[in-house]
C-alpha cells in the first residue's frame, strides 16, 4: 500500500521542509494544505518544491499564499496583521512564473484514496482560506465542516498549526500541524503520514538556527527577534495565549 506525506504551513522554512522530507524518503505521495510562504527565509525555495514535487490536486492554497499576491488582503478580526516587511520579503522572491502557480492554485481538492473519498482545504470548508476551528471545538461544529465538504471519509486541514487527529460525523479529520512555523510550543517540524490505512502524526528535528541565520539575512531589530524566537520556541508564548482565550 502506497504511503502518503501530508504536510502543511510550510512558511518559507526551507530546512524544516528538507528534514521533513529526509525523514519520509519512502513516501510515493505528496499532499500539502497550503501556506507556503510568508515569516520564514525561503519563500521562493518552498513554492518552487510544491511546483516539481506536488502533482495537480495533491496542493491547496492557503491565506498566505493569497497575501503573498496580494489577494483577500482583508484579514479578519482575530488574526494578526502580516508585518510590511514580511510581505515584501516574500514578493520580491517570487518569481512571474510562481504567481501564476499561486493563482491557479484550488481552495479545495477532492481526491479518492485507497478506495476513500479525501478532501483537501487548508483552513475550513466553510470558509477555506481563514476558518478557525480547534479541536476542543464542539462536535456539532465539525460535524457540519465534515457535512459542508460533501461528507468525505477523510478531511485533510491545516492553518491552525496545531497537529490533531478527530472522528467527527463519520469522517477522519487529520491536521498534521506546521512544518515551518509550529505554534503548540515544540519547535520540530510537524507533519502526517497515511501508511496501511491509518494515519500518523510526527514531529522531526531540524536545523533551526539555520533558518534562523535566514531570516538574519532579510530581517532586523525587533521583527528578527520576533520571528526568530517564534521558531526557537515553537510558538510558546502565542500558543500559551491561544489556549487562554
Amino acid at each position: 500500500m502506497e504511503k502518503i506525506l501530508i504536510v502543511s504551513d510550510l512558511h518559507g522554512n526551507g530546512p524544516a521542509l528538507a528534514a521533513v522530507l529526509g525523514a519520509e524518503p519512502d513516501a510515493s505521495r505528496i499532499l500539502c494544505l497550503g501556506d507556503l510562504v510568508n515569516y520564514g527565509p525561503d519563500p521562493g525555495e518552498c513554492l518552487r518544491w510544491a511546483k516539481t514535487a506536488l502533482a495537480p490536486g495533491d496542493l491547496v492554497v492557503g491565506n498566505h499564499d493569497l497575501l503573498a499576491l496580494g489577494i483577500d488582503q482583508q484579514v479578519p478580526l482575530g488574526f494578526p496583521e502580516v508585518h510590511p516587511d514580511v510581505l515584501h520579503h516574500t514578493r520580491a522572491r517570487l518569481r512571474p512564473g510562481d504567481r501564476e502557480f499561486l493563482k491557479s492554485l484550488p481552495f479545495l481538492s477532492a481526491l479518492a484514496v485507497g478506495g476513500q473519498s479525501w478532501q483537501l482545504v487548508h483552513a475550513l470548508p466553510s470558509d477555506p482560506a481563514w476558518g478557525l476551528l480547534h479541536p476542543e471545538a464542539r462536535p456539532q461544529r465539525w460535524m457540519l465542516e465534515v457535512a459542508l465538504a460533501g461528507f468525505p471519509e477523510v478531511l485533510l486541514l491545516g492553518h491552525s498549526h496545531r497537529p490533531f487527529i478527530l472522528e467527527r460525523g463519520g469522517a477522519v479529520i487529520v491536521n498534521p500541524g506546521s512544518v515551518g512555523r509550529p505554534k503548540d510550543g515544540d519547535p520540530r517540524a510537524s507533519y502526517a503520514v497515511w501508511e496501511d490505512g491509518h494515519f500518523t502524526l510526527k514531529r522531526v528535528e531540524y536545523r533551526v538556527e539555520e533558518a534562523v541565520a535566514g531570516l538574519a539575512r532579510a530581517f532586523r531589530g525587533e521583527l528578527l527577534d520576533e520571528l526568530a524566537g517564534f521558531l526557537q520556541k515553537g510558538g510558546k508564548e502565542y500558543f500559551d495565549e491561544d489556549l487562554a482565550a
